[in-house]
């Protein structure tokens, strides 16, 4: 059977090359606010067909972007209003009101993002004689070709692996490239091949608690509230300061809990 998994890799462009990536993420997320504009002021339907139509000519000569890109935004952008409106039948008590039915909500797309297709946006290129690996991508400037660390990332370069869209993000200064990885793992055994089932309940107070039908085992959350009560009085007085420093460390300690939760 196939499974997918997200891998995570940081790039390492040159300051040029970071220029060149900021700039064409930049102008995809335009283009993208642009077609979400076109789709609410001409009531488009929302399939890439009608969007397409009415927008591909002007995005491509208002942006400038290669054509798989702007296919890539519009496809984005019919995305992010599906889910918007999904997002508004299951939880309207989430929106404020005259925001809470579908169709009263369009996306603008201020963070700098962009969407590479394999094989036509970016590809991943293997050095000869060594195990090293070149990220290959399409910009508005022609493709690049960057370094990239695939720390603890090794299982997705195995052979037989399929890549799906991936998605350049910039976080903090560095880019890292989350690609979609197609394996193929064993089969899931027959029913009547189970002799044993064990089940996990993840929670706060015990972070998690498993059941095998004989055993019960707890595992401890105390060192996490702990922790987590820690930086929670650390950020409660940094916010009353309200100074430029002090907004640096929430941003830093932010940063340090979440990768701490993860860990965990």
């Amino acid at each position: 059977m196939k499974q997918t998994l997200t891998a995570k890799l940081q790039i390492c462009p040159s300051d040029e090359e970071c220029q060149i990536l900021l700039d064409s993420m930049r102008t995809y997320s335009d283009a993208c606010s642009y077609v979400s504009d076109r789709i609410r002021k001409e009531s488009l339907p929302l399939s890439q067909r009608a969007v397409h139509d009415a927008v591909y000519r002007d995005c491509r000569s208002s942006f400038s972007l290669p054509s798989q890109m702007v296919e890539s935004a519009i496809r984005t952008t019919i995305g992010a209003i599906k889910s918007i409106r999904t997002n508004q039948l299951k939880h309207p008590e989430k929106f404020k009101k005259g925001k809470k039915e579908p169709g009263s909500i369009f996306p603008v797309f201020k963070h700098p993002q962009l969407s590479l297709v394999w094989n036509r946006d970016y590809s991943i290129i293997r050095k000869k004689d060594t195990l090293d690996c070149l990220f290959s991508v399409n910009t508005l400037r022609g493709r690049i070709k960057v370094p990239f660390r695939k720390d603890a990332m090794e299982w997705a370069f195995v052979d037989g692996v399929k890549f799906g869209t991936a998605q350049l993000v910039c976080k903090h200064g560095k880019f890292f490239l989350h690609v979609p990885v197609i394996l193929e793992v064993p089969e899931l055994p027959e029913p009547m091949d189970v002799n044993r089932v064990v089940g996990v309940d993840r929670g706060i107070r015990f972070l998690t608690v498993s059941y095998d039908g004989k055993n019960t085992s707890f595992a401890s959350g105390k060192v996490v509230k702990q922790k987590r009560a820690h930086f929670k009085k650390v950020r409660q007085e940094l916010q009353k300061k309200q100074t430029s420093s002090a907004r640096r460390r929430l941003r830093a300690i932010g940063n340090r809990e979440n990768r701490w939760m993860n860990d965990v």
